[in-house]
């Protein structure tokens, strides 16, 4: 981390990627990934989006704590970790998507 610099990287569902992407930027890109996804699924395959975020280091340390209480919490433990990852993985950048033939659903 020599620029005190993060990088987050999340893959997921296009439909959770999208709704976390940063608002009004890349519209090209959002454009023609969803298309080469539709394409992909129609053709059977497992398809996933990969987006990015850079996180400050204080910014992380101070999510990372909440983090921690949340993973320790005895009381709604996932809905706690699902709070505090929402709101790390929000504005983020679209990297592009991926599929691949999963035939373990064969």
């Amino acid at each position: 981390m020599p620029d005190g610099k993060i990088k987050l990287f999340c893959k997921g569902a296009d439909s959770m990627i999208y709704s976390r992407l940063a608002k009004g930027l890349q519209q090209d890109l959002r454009k023609a990934t969803a298309e080469n996804l539709e394409m992909f699924a129609r053709e059977g395959l497992r398809t996933l989006c990969v987006a990015e975020k850079d996180i400050d280091e204080q910014y992380y340390k101070e999510w990372s704590k909440d983090h921690d209480v949340a993973a320790e919490s005895l009381q709604d433990r996932d809905d706690r970790l699902e709070e505090v990852a929402d709101r790390i993985e929000r504005d983020l950048i679209l990297i592009g998507g991926t599929a691949i033939e999963d035939r373990l659903q064969d």
